[in-house]
C-alpha cells in the first residue's frame, strides 16, 4: 500500500488490511493510521465512509475518533445514507452539526430525508435549541404519512416541557393517547400528561389522570413498566395528600405493597 497507493486495487488491500488489524486486535493508531491513509487514498470512493467509520468503531479516544470523522467534512458531497449513519456515530454534538450544515437536503417526504430531520431535531434538543428542534418535529408531523410518528410526538412532548408550555404537552400527550398504544406504552404517556397536570397545580386532574393507567391489580410487564406505575402512585398520593383525599391515598399505597 505504501509503494503504490495509486494502484485502483489499494481500496481493496485495505479492506483486507482492516479485517486483519481486527482480527489481531491492533493498537488503536494503526487503525487512525490506515483511515487517514484510505481518505488520502480514495477520498470519493463508494466505500469511503463506511470504511472510516469501522475504523473509528475500533479507535477507544473521543479525540482520535473525531479525528477520522473529520477527514469525511472534505467531501464534496454524502450521501443521506451516510450522513444519517454519521449523525449515529458521531459523539460531539458540535461535530455532528458541523456534518448536518454541510451535507443537509431540502426536506422530502422519504424515509431517509425524514430520518435525516428527525435525528438533526434530536441534536438540536440536545443542544438545548428547543425552537429549531420543534421547527424540524413540525416539519415531519405536517407531513400526510408521518414517519415514526411516536417517537416524533414523543421528542415534541419533551421539547414543550423544557420550553414550559405545559398546554402544548398535554395537547401532544392526548393526540398521542388516541393512537394504537399498548398498555406499557399508554402508561409512559399518561406518566407524561399526569406530571404536566402536577407542574401546572391541577391537583385532582394529575390524580384522575394517573388512576386511568394504573392497574389495580399491580400487575406489570417489565422492570422500566413497574417504575412508571411506581410513578404513577407517587403522583397520586402526593397529590392527594394536597387535596387531603384520604381515599386516593390508601388505595394508592395498597396497590404500591403489591409491586
Amino acid at each position: 500500500l505504501r509503494q503504490y497507493p495509486a494502484d485502483t486495487e489499494s481500496p481493496e488491500y485495505s479492506q483486507h488490511l482492516l479485517q486483519l488489524y481486527k482480527k489481531t486486535k491492533a493498537c488503536p493508531a494503526k487503525f487512525e493510521k490506515l483511515a487517514t491513509f484510505f481518505f488520502r487514498m480514495a477520498p470519493a470512493h463508494h466505500d469511503t465512509t463506511a470504511f472510516l467509520l469501522s475504523c473509528a468503531d475500533q479507535i477507544p479516544n473521543t479525540v482520535s475518533k473525531e479525528n477520522v470523522f473529520l477527514l469525511l467534512l472534505k467531501q464534496k458531497e454524502m450521501s443521506i445514507s451516510d450522513l444519517n449513519t454519521l449523525l449515529k456515530k458521531i459523539p460531539s454534538l458540535s461535530l455532528k452539526r458541523e456534518f448536518w450544515k454541510r451535507y443537509n437536503r431540502p426536506f422530502e417526504n422519504v424515509p431517509e430525508i425524514c430520518e435525516l430531520y428527525f435525528l438533526a431535531a434530536e441534536m438540536e434538543f440536545k443542544l438545548r435549541n428547543y425552537r429549531q428542534a420543534l421547527t424540524y418535529l413540525e416539519i415531519l408531523l405536517q407531513q400526510p404519512e408521518v414517519f415514526q410518528y411516536k417517537s416524533c410526538k414523543r421528542l415534541q412532548i419533551e421539547t414543550y416541557e423544557k420550553l414550559g408550555q405545559e398546554a402544548d404537552v398535554r395537547k401532544c400527550c392526548q393526540e398521542l393517547l388516541l393512537t394504537q398504544l399498548n398498555a406499557k406504552e399508554k402508561r409512559s404517556i399518561v406518566l407524561l400528561l399526569a406530571q404536566s397536570w402536577q407542574r401546572s397545580g391541577e391537583h385532582q386532574k394529575a390524580i384522575a389522570s394517573a388512576w386511568s393507567a394504573v392497574p389495580l391489580d399491580g400487575n406489570k410487564s417489565d422492570r422500566k413498566d413497574e417504575q412508571a406505575i411506581r410513578d404513577l402512585l407517587w403522583i397520586i398520593i402526593t397529590e392527594a395528600k394536597k387535596i387531603q383525599s384520604k381515599i386516593d391515598i390508601q388505595e394508592a399505597e395498597d396497590i404500591m405493597k403489591t409491586l
